[in-house]
């Protein structure tokens, strides 16, 4: 490669690029504040917090795109950032690598470097190697750069075969804004193709009634990732735990081939997105309304958009109290899908109790405006009332993606919206 003249403000924003443009001309600047270790790995979007005590592995379907994070936690004042990651390439091929939004977070303009030899701009992609390089920098003392966890480059990757696929991260450096080097750990990370589709688990080519009962027999979101009750074939949409978007992106799916699904993604659909953008701007909220016996909470939604599934997480008090049941409000009894509870789950010991549904259905956009999700049924154990509270509302649509998590302030007053 020939060699690279950088301007002298370029080589202050980018010293960490010298690994990327072997070039005699620049130094790696040395630890001046010696800042803290971070790390940097590959997730999926779903994943919100990986924990690197566990191998990062994550389900894919055959010939389904699917959005990966190339993701770091604890930075501090990133300024620029480089790497490389491969894959084989007889069982995927990538598609696209784009920044991600943990650069520009505090305002600060992030660029990719030009490769001079060659005269294209990074990223480059290799798929016939398999192998992907992007190289990013900034410039300017300010603003400062950003600090935290999140995602430096997003990267769409198409599995072509199945059987297991090691993504390996290599050549990962970072750099704080006035080009301290900062130090990183990398963790790689491996892709699970077993399935055509996403639900299909018998591999029959359809999404039929036996592979939603499959999902929901083993929902179980208590169980996280390294539990002996998980496993991750049923962790459809890779968030760690087999929970009510897993069985509702099933049941989306339900009576469909996959030779009908071939687009099919598992990052959030445009027409999610949409429903979460408008449900923040309505602002979504909940009530749960208690009888006069304290026996029994509604629990109201309304300002709702699309939504297909739902679900109820409640605290109660094991000694005084006790969950009885758990039924579906009348706003689902009355819509034109057809909905399924789940099993209501309950835990004495930690004092916690969840429950939820699920939608079937095509043609019908989900459920919309106002209405009674649940009813659930108290007793008391004791000469007082029964004590029970509900923690929060969980409202996804019907692909199974979560549009809004509902935090309640009091059991009988309103709630406020935080969307995922």
């Amino acid at each position: 490669m020939k060699k690279i003249k950088l301007s002298a403000q370029l080589c202050a924003a980018a010293t960490l690029l010298v690994a990327i443009a072997s070039s005699p001309q620049l130094s790696v600047a040395k630890v001046v504040n010696d800042p803290a270790t971070a790390n940097m790995l590959i997730k999926t979007s779903a994943m919100t917090a990986p924990s690197v005590s566990q191998p990062i592995r994550f389900n894919a379907y055959l010939n389904r795109p699917i959005e990966l994070s190339l993701y770091t936690q604890s930075v501090s004042d990133l300024g620029a950032f480089t790497y490389k990651v491969s894959w084989n390439p007889a069982r995927a091929q990538m598609q696209s690598v784009s920044l991600g939004a943990l650069p520009n977070s505090t305002g600060r303009s992030f660029v990719n470097l030009v490769d001079f030899a060659s005269g294209g701009i990074y990223p480059y992609i290799n798929n016939t190697l398999g192998y992907a390089r992007d190289v990013v920098y900034s410039s300017n003392a300010s603003p400062a750069g950003a600090n935290g966890d999140g995602a430096l480059d997003l990267a769409v990757l198409t599995p072509n075969a199945t059987g297991e696929t090691l993504l390996t991260l290599s050549e990962a450096q970072l750099a704080q804004v006035n080009g301290t080097v900062i130090p990183v750990n990398t963790y790689n990370a491996t892709r699970v193709v077993r399935a055509s589709c996403m639900g299909d688990f018998d591999a029959s080519g359809k999404v039929e009634i036996n592979d939603v009962q499959t999902e929901a027999y083993n929902y179980n979101p208590a169980q996280q990732v390294g539990a002996p009750a998980y496993d991750l074939f049923y962790d459809v949409d890779n968030d760690t735990d087999i929970d009510i978007g897993d069985v509702q992106m099933v049941a989306n799916r339900w009576n469909k081939l996959c030779a009908d699904l071939l687009t099919d993604r598992l990052d959030s659909s445009p027409a999610s997105k949409a429903a979460r953008s408008r449900m923040a701007g309505l602002a979504v909220s909940a009530k749960v309304q208690a009888s006069a016996d304290g026996n029994t909470l509604i629990v109201a939604a309304q300002n709702l958009e699309r939504v297909g599934a739902f679900e109820v997480e409640l605290a109660y008090n094991a000694k005084t109290s006790n969950i009885v049941s758990a039924e579906l409000g009348d706003a689902l009894t009355g819509s034109q899908r057809q909905w399924l509870a789940l099993p209501l789950s309950k835990n004495a010991a930690t004092g916690k109790a969840i429950f939820g549904a699920v939608s079937l259905g095509d043609g019908d956009s989900g459920l919309s405006g106002v209405g009674n999700l649940a009813k659930i049924n108290l007793a008391a154990l004791g000469k007082a009332a029964a004590d029970a509270r509900v923690l929060k509302v969980t409202l996804l649509d019907i692909e199974g993606n979560v549009l809004a998590v509902v935090l309640p302030t009091q059991a009988s007053g309103a709630m406020t919206s935080a969307n995922k």
